[in-house]
């Protein structure tokens, strides 16, 4: 309980000494602290120029507030430690200290600058623009001054040091403030809380990398991880990792452009080559206390060796293989690990390693056994730590080239429903090979026509085709190409099947008729390959649905006979169904029939009458007995040829004008069957022959 107590006094008495500046302000003081044996060493600096030259004018003043750790009670009046403001030194002092340290005269530039400044721009504008740069200057160099030297901040009046009744166990809180700061004028105060129980010293930096270029070696380390603990470093060199000392006379200090400035650098040459060096930093605090080494990187100089190896020459022997020679000075073999030769077609492109394993320090020569038409070489010098060290300017070796790539092999190929074809294959291997050509065709043995419009880059082709023809299946073959236009031979045929979407060609009515008490039905049947199914069906006039009275599956008739239903005399029809294996259909349906009830011979033949015309044909016929005609149906043959279905007439039509009659010379023969309306009764006139 009393420890959550005191530190909430701490926090109360920390936020009272900087409550009464919770308004508009023009900037803050910022501080460290340093417990170091009967001492609190206090530094400072105000937050931008304009805050330093009033502070330089009103002065700093110090309050100190005590604190008992581990009780409930808090000693909050406040005791000033100055006795007069603190303030930068006179200009003749710093005149008198400068021999103290450099940083002092500094101070003094900063301070006190001279006035022989240059007074001949008569701009006011620019007059106010150079006094605000100067200002900026003066006061970057001075807080660099007092980072790095306590004379120069106890000369600068931002130093402080607390010699006054330091007891153990007490803990300090203390304010640096401006004394009497103008009216209005708002600064915020520092506030520390020191507790004089606990001394600490710097922690040694960390991350400390090196690298090395020949024989100088480039140190790192990250500043970040330092702000605000170090303003300096030491860098230590030992030949033995044991004795160390500084290389440079004066400490380093980093100095940071931008935000983005977040690692130190420093350069050293090593004195000897074959030699190990270790290297260590140290950090140096602004109150000039001097960390822990850091840990120890080790370097080892080897000469530079940039721009040794020379490719000299490549030769192609009489075996195809392109012989490689280089040179590099024998002395300097224990420096390196080996050699790589890189060989690209394009110099533009990035390069391939011909050797899986390095190369041996002591080869000079390698050989190429499978070269391009197009190569450049190029030799890599690889170094001890397996980076490369240096790379020769390409060499270029033609090889003539007169042999043709493979034929592509491994093709697949796959067809969508909406005629889609992608088609795949197997990479070609060679080396200089510049694509691929697909053609395409209608039969395997058909001429074969270029579907590509460009070569291809990749084995792989998309193609899109018409679904609706009568070729079942599309083939495809391809050949390859190389970058000396050498043209492989084709690849295998392959044959793509096509979806199906035509149906098969509809059977053909020939007859209806009726024997008596029954329905003799004969028709042709479709041409189409593909047929699977044959199915007759019936529908009378008054029925909205087809009734099955016969499917075929395997062998297909081309009649059927079936009784006549005597009880049903309405007009009725038959419909025959084809079906293929991709369950396409096609139907033809017949005419309307009646059942015939009336009794007695056929009637006989009517007579035919012609008309010839050098142009047309006319017939003409009567109707016997009025009868009621709902089709007339006309036959025509040519010379020995047989009757075919010429034309149909709908109606009692009693003629009919052939407008495009046999060539002169040919006999052709005429015949009309009329169809009644009211009885299922064909009457058909006699033949007709006209000599043409």
């Amino acid at each position: 309980m009393k420890k959550g107590l005191y530190a909430f006094y701490i926090l109360w008495l920390v936020l009272k000494l900087s409550a009464s500046y919770a308004q508009d302000t023009l900037g803050r003081i910022q501080a460290l602290h340093q417990r170091d044996l009967n001492q609190i060493q206090l530094r400072w600096a105000p937050s931008s120029p304009l805050i330093w030259q009033l502070a330089n004018q009103y002065g700093y003043q110090i309050t100190r507030y005590q604190t008992i750790p581990q009780s409930d009670s808090i000693l909050s009046k406040g005791e000033v430690l100055n006795n007069s403001p603190i303030r930068p030194w006179p200009e003749n002092r710093l005149n008198q200290e400068q021999g103290v340290s450099d940083w002092i005269g500094v101070v003094q530039a900063a301070i006190y600058p001279s006035e022989s400044q240059d007074q001949s721009n008569n701009s006011v504008a620019a007059g106010i623009i150079d006094n605000y740069q100067e200002n900026q200057n003066r006061y970057a160099f001075l807080l660099m001054a007092c980072d790095l030297s306590l004379d120069a901040a106890q000369a600068a009046g931002l130093y402080w040091e607390d010699t006054t009744s330091i007891q153990e166990g007490i803990s300090y809180v203390y304010q640096i403030s401006l004394h009497e700061p103008p009216p209005g004028q708002v600064i915020l105060p520092a506030v520390l809380y020191v507790d004089a129980s606990k001394t600490r010293s710097p922690l040694p930096p960390l991350g400390l990398q090196a690298q090395l270029e020949g024989n100088v070696a480039h140190l790192s380390w990250p500043t970040d991880l330092h702000y605000g603990v170090y303003s300096q470093y030491t860098v230590e060199r030992s030949a033995d990792s044991i004795n160390f000392t500084q290389i440079q006379e004066v400490p380093y200090a980093f100095i940071q452009n931008s935000e983005k400035d977040k690692r130190a650098y420093f350069l050293d040459t090593l004195p000897n080559f074959e030699t190990n060096y270790y290297y260590r930093i140290r950090g140096i605090s602004p109150f000039q206390k001097i960390s822990a080494p850091s840990e120890i990187v080790k370097l080892r100089a080897i000469p530079d060796l940039k721009g040794l190896a020379i490719l000299d020459s490549t030769k192609l022997n009489s075996d195809g293989q392109v012989d490689i020679y280089w040179s590099f000075p024998d002395t300097l073999e224990s420096y390196i690990n080996g050699f790589q030769i890189q060989k690209t077609t394009d110099p533009v492109m990035k390069g391939t390693v011909l050797s899986k394993d390095l190369i041996s320090p002591k080869q000079r020569y390698y050989g190429d056994s499978l070269p391009s038409t197009s190569n450049y070489y190029t030799l890599l010098l690889i170094g001890q730590d397996n980076q490369v060290i240096s790379k020769s300017p390409f060499h270029f070796t033609p090889v003539s080239d007169t042999i043709s790539p493979l034929p592509p092999n491994g093709i697949q190929a796959e067809i969508n429903a909406e005629g889609q074809v992608n088609i795949q294959w197997l990479e070609n291997r060679e080396p200089d090979l510049l694509g691929y050509r697909v053609f395409v065709a209608n039969h395997p043995h058909a001429e074969f026509v270029e579907r590509t419009q460009s070569l291809l880059s990749l084995p792989q082709f998309q193609d899109s085709i018409l679904l609706n023809t009568l070729s079942p299946n599309i083939y495809y073959k391809i050949l390859a190409v190389d970058r000396h236009y050498n043209v492989s031979g084709f690849s295998e045929v392959v044959a793509v099947q096509k979806p199906d979407t035509i149906p098969p060609v509809a059977p053909l009515f020939i007859s209806t008729a009726q024997d008596s008490s029954f329905m003799q039905i004969r028709w042709q049947n479709s041409p189409s390959s593909d047929v699977s199914r044959l199915g007759l069906y019936r529908k009378y006039q008054s029925d909205s649905t087809w009734e099955l009275l016969q499917f075929w599956n395997d062998s297909f008739p081309s009649s059927y006979r079936e009784a006549v239903n005597f009880a049903r005399l309405e007009a009725f029809q038959y419909k025959l169904a084809v079906y293929d294996l991709a369950e396409n259909q096609n139907a033809q349906t017949s005419r309307w029939i009646r059942v015939e009830r009336r009794q007695g011979p056929a009637p006989k033949p009517f007579s035919l009458k012609a008309f010839v015309d050098g142009k047309y044909i006319r017939l003409d016929w009567t109707n016997p007995k009025k009868l009621s005609v709902w089709r007339s149906t006309i036959y025509r043959k040519v010379g020995n040829g047989p009757y075919l279905s010429y034309q149909v007439l709908n109606g009692n039509t009693q003629g009919f004008q052939d407008e495009f009659p046999p060539s002169p010379g040919n006999d052709v023969y005429y015949k009309v069957m009329l169809e009644l309306e009211e009885e299922n009764q064909r009457i058909s006139s006699e033949e007709l022959m006209i000599r043409y």
